[in-house]
């Protein structure tokens, strides 16, 4: 799951449509992330 590139190609696109982004500069990547570890905030 970690290397779906469409899953990740489509939350990207999902969050951009929505106007919730990442600047650069606070963006990271995570090695060993789990997915069950995600806090999910619905607005």
């Amino acid at each position: 799951m970690g290397d779906n590139g469409s899953m990740i190609a489509y939350t990207g696109l999902v969050m951009v449509k929505s106007s919730f982004t990442t600047p650069l500069a606070e963006s990271r990547v995570r090695l060993g992330f789990w997915t069950d570890e995600v806090e999910v905030r619905w607005q």
